[in-house]
């Protein structure tokens, strides 16, 4: 069986750049909803933990 998704290290460098591509624009749907609610918001902190989850992902993505 052939292994269509081994080109050399090629393909994960496409999925890194996609992945971190995609978890900014999760943390920048984050702040910007963030930036509308109020910190009295019951969801205000559930959303600010999510967007810390979010960026330290980011971070360790980085380090990959």
């Amino acid at each position: 069986m052939n292994n269509y998704f081994d080109d050399g290290d090629a393909h994960g460098e496409e999925i890194g750049d996609e992945t971190t591509t995609l978890i900014q624009e999760i943390i920048n749907a984050l702040e910007a909803t963030l930036s509308t609610m109020k910190e009295t918001d019951s969801a205000y902190a559930r959303l600010c933990e999510a967007a810390d989850k979010a960026d330290a992902l980011q971070n360790i993505l980085r380090t990959m």
